[in-house]
């Protein structure tokens, strides 16, 4: 609202970066970050689709832990479901690293580099040596901004190893990193 963006605004953005977008959510249980009353107002996430949301938008039911029944997960397959989300306040979607069919699997790593008493310019120097660590693996990466002050590092991998293995490999390179430039 500062900056005289609406809600239309945001839709439009949405719907333009579509095919850009949906490649990446599909397949994908969704846990919704909404913001009913705009950017600057509170926010909730939202895992479980309720009976309201309409029947055509994909949802999948997940089992929870022993302690925590099923819950009925977005998938966004496609533009309408993005935008239908966007309508909802959604402004961001935070997507299992695993998709429908391997959820447990990722089939990325994430890097998370955050300041630390730091400026960006810091990050960027530790995004290249991610970068360079991960060529030594064989891996590639992709940078990504947060949002905030940090950056992320997504590594596509195979859908052939448990979120534990693929989080022992996160610390091996972090460790790699932090070996070579502690500061």
């Amino acid at each position: 609202p500062a900056e005289a963006y609406s809600k239309r605004d945001v839709i439009n953005y949405y719907h333009d970066v579509a095919s850009l977008l949906v490649p990446h959510l599909a397949g994908r249980p969704l846990s919704l970050k909404r913001y009913p009353n705009g950017i600057a107002g509170d926010y909730f996430f939202q895992k479980d689709a309720p009976a309201s949301f309409p029947r055509w938008l994909h949802t999948e039911e997940i089992a929870g832990d022993k302690d925590s029944p099923a819950k009925h997960y977005v998938i966004c397959d496609d533009e309408a479901t993005l935008l239908y989300l966007a309508n909802l306040g959604c402004i961001d979607q935070n997507p299992w690293y695993s998709r429908v069919g391997t959820l447990d699997y990722p089939d990325f790593m994430v890097l998370d580099l955050d300041p630390y008493h730091c400026g960006f310019d810091r990050i960027v120097e530790a995004a290249q040596l991610v970068r360079r660590k991960l060529a030594d693996l064989e891996l590639e990466g992709y940078p990504k901004t947060t949002g905030g002050d940090g950056m992320h590092v997504y590594v596509p991998i195979a859908a052939a190893y448990s979120y534990e293995q693929v989080r022992t490999l996160a610390e091996i390179v972090a460790r790699l990193v932090i070996a070579e430039r502690p500061e």
